[in-house]
């Protein structure tokens, strides 16, 4: 499970001014059957301000600002209620090896080339980080050569991502959004609008719940090959909703 954390120390200076000092922590736990678990670091960064709660405040550093709209130091992780929740970081086994961790970019710390950071992570190490072109891209499924297919949560587009970060597709041509559901003999997938991962945000985007969805099928190259009626999709959506608020609950 990946969490995030911070530790601030207050301070006075020269000049009596308030001094804070931030170190902001990207971790993911792993927890086995038989309770033994490691944390594993991803990224650290340091921020730290000078006159804090003056109009002449001096910040330095970066924080892991992952909390939707809130913009202060004491709401940087922890969502007062479900409705404005930490942004979410998504994970994802990695085949047989681990799992990858998907998560915003930063400017102190890992890759800043895309919308979204990969982490890979194999026996309790980080094994890789890679910059992906894809804003907020949340992974569903993964496919045979490794390559995950999900949504372009920036764009609300179906994509697929390769492991080393390439963009392997992308598609542009429909106008609603979707989230997969299942992958396909030939590589590639099925969507429907009814399983949308923006509810995994916590956000009131999944309600009310739609009287009717659409399957829609693409190929290995992401092109849209087919699209039907999907009755049972709406049922998908609020239990993707009710879990993400357990999972709130259980971490906070």
């Amino acid at each position: 499970m990946p969490y995030t954390c911070f530790q601030d120390t207050w301070g006075i200076d020269a000049s009596n001014e308030s001094t804070i000092h931030i170190v902001s922590t990207f971790n993911v736990l792993r927890v086995s059957p038989d309770g033994s678990y490691a944390k594993i670091r991803v990224n650290q960064v340091v921020w730290d301000v000078d006159g804090a709660g003056s109009s002449n405040a001096v910040a330095t550093g970066c924080r892991l600002l992952w909390h939707g709209s809130q913009d202060t130091y004491t709401n940087l992780f922890i969502g007062t209620d479900p409705s404005d929740p930490p942004a979410p970081l998504p994970v994802i086994t990695n085949g047989a090896t681990g799992v990858a961790v998907f998560s915003p970019p930063n400017a102190c710390a890992g890759p800043t080339n895309g919308g979204t950071v990969m982490t890979t992570i194999a026996n309790d190490t980080v094994t890789s980080q890679v910059g992906i072109p894809a804003g907020g891209f949340t992974p569903v499924l993964q496919r045979e050569d490794g390559s995950y297919i999900g949504t372009d949560v920036s764009l609300s587009i179906p994509a697929a991502v390769n492991l080393d970060g390439s963009l392997a597709w992308q598609n542009t041509n429909v106008n609603t959004q979707m989230a997969p559901l299942y992958a396909t003999s030939d590589g590639g997938a099925i969507f429907s609008s009814g399983a949308l991962q923006l509810c995994h945000q916590f956000t009131e985007i999944c309600t009310p719940l739609p009287t009717s969805a659409t399957q829609y099928v693409f190929d290995q190259n992401g092109n849209l090959t087919a699209q039907s009626a999907d009755l049972a999709g709406c049922g998908k959506r609020l239990a993707s909703r009710n879990i993400s608020r357990l999972l709130f609950l259980l971490s906070s």
